[in-house]
């Protein structure tokens, strides 16, 4: 059981790690706050989730206080992780369907397919290979 929850882990953290590399936005304070926000994120998520979990909802508002689409798209996709290790897949798959849905809207297409991935994760490690194929496909066909 330890090595079907720890794989997923490791390879959302991954994802996570390549994903933390930001794109501009705003100068200022504000980038200074995002900056110290995706460390926190990073160090508490794993941790202690719920302290990591106030930190994605503080980015995703600072975010969308400062118009930064990439950055709320990130903390969106990054919520999904919160959710991952607890099989909460109720708010996971909601949690998905809302920063897929703006990740289409806002033409952040980085996040999209990362979003899709870790649902497709989460369909194959509950056994619901077909339900991965179908989520697979999709992605396959958007991506064209």
């Amino acid at each position: 059981m330890k090595k079907r929850i720890i794989l997923p882990a490791i390879l959302l953290w991954l994802a996570g790690w390549q994903i933390a590399t930001a794109e501009e936005a705003p100068a200022g304070d504000y980038t200074l706050e995002r900056s110290r926000l995706r460390g926190l994120i990073e160090e508490n998520l794993s941790r202690n989730p719920s302290q990591g979990r106030d930190y994605i909802l503080r980015l995703e508002e600072e975010a969308r206080r400062n118009g930064d689409i990439a950055t709320e798209a990130y903390a969106r996709t990054k919520i999904l992780e919160y959710y991952y290790p607890f099989f909460d897949n109720d708010s996971l798959f909601i949690a998905a369907r809302q920063a897929e849905d703006f990740a289409r809207q806002h033409k952040q297409y980085r996040y999209l397919f990362l979003v899709k991935q870790i649902v497709v994760q989460r369909y194959v490690n509950e056994g619901k290979y077909g339900q991965g194929l179908a989520g697979a496909s999709a992605m396959h066909e958007d991506a064209k």
